[in-house]
């Protein structure tokens, strides 16, 4: 089954799509490559680091899967968790795809089974080399070149557009002023907004008339770079 996060851009009328791996879309990550980072080291994290991770106290079998030295080196066993390119002789898709609970990990008794999905998109990733990615943190930021649209968009959404296309997702519908503004002062205050207690704040200004009370709002609207709309003026 799919899993996404979606997450809407008030000012742009974007909805933000983070989508896993799915069997839906024709096997663990459909018709592209498999990522360490977004698809495997999330299964491994949470299924696998307790008993095979940082912590040396809790660690088993002398394998650990929060570095890559670790899982990827020979084992005291005399095997090897992960041979890139080869599944059918690494321990990872052995284990974890084993028909006899004694030998299956996770353990029944931390009961924290893979699903199908999980088991398959691991075996996966192995047979396409098993390529390793640092935590996103420790990785060097990259300058990419938005892609190309048919639209003229800022590159932020460029982007999004290129993530949503690849799920066959829409953008949401834009928000009308009202909306906008709500979002904004609860994004700032976790309140919503407060009965004005001067002039009217009009959004096409994009800009605080009421007083520094909005001037964070107005700035967030700036950054957010908001259609201009003129058709209301918001007064609470």
């Amino acid at each position: 089954m799919a899993h996404a996060l979606l997450h809407t851009l008030g000012g742009a009328g974007i909805t933000v799509a983070l989508c896993s791996a799915s069997a839906a879309d024709g096997g663990p990550s459909g018709d592209r490559t498999l990522r360490f980072a977004t698809d495997v080291r999330p299964i491994l994290s949470e299924h696998c680091f307790p008993c095979h991770g940082f912590d040396e106290n809790k660690r088993e079998a002398g394998l650990r899967f929060d570095q890559r030295e670790g899982a990827f080196n020979l084992l005291p066993s005399g095997g090897h968790a992960i041979v890139p390119g080869e599944p059918e002789n690494s321990l990872l898709v052995a284990r974890t795809s084993a028909t006899d609970s004694s030998e299956r990990m996770p353990p029944a008794e931390f009961n924290r089974p893979l699903n199908a999905d999980q088991v398959a998109t691991l075996e996966q990733w192995i047979k396409e080399g098993a390529k390793w990615e640092e935590h996103w943190s420790f990785a060097p930021v990259a300058d990419d070149a938005p892609p190309a649209t048919t639209e003229s968009l800022k590159p932020i959404d460029a982007f999004i557009r290129a993530r949503l296309a690849q799920s066959s997702l829409e953008p949401s519908p834009e928000a009308d002023p009202i909306t906008l503004l709500r979002r904004v002062t609860y994004d700032l205050t976790g309140l919503p907004p407060r009965k004005p207690t001067q002039r009217p704040w009009t959004v096409c200004s994009i800009r605080p008339v009421m007083g520094s009370t909005w001037a964070a709002t107005g700035l967030m609207l700036r950054a957010m770079e908001t259609p201009t709309v003129c058709t209301s003026t918001i007064s609470g």
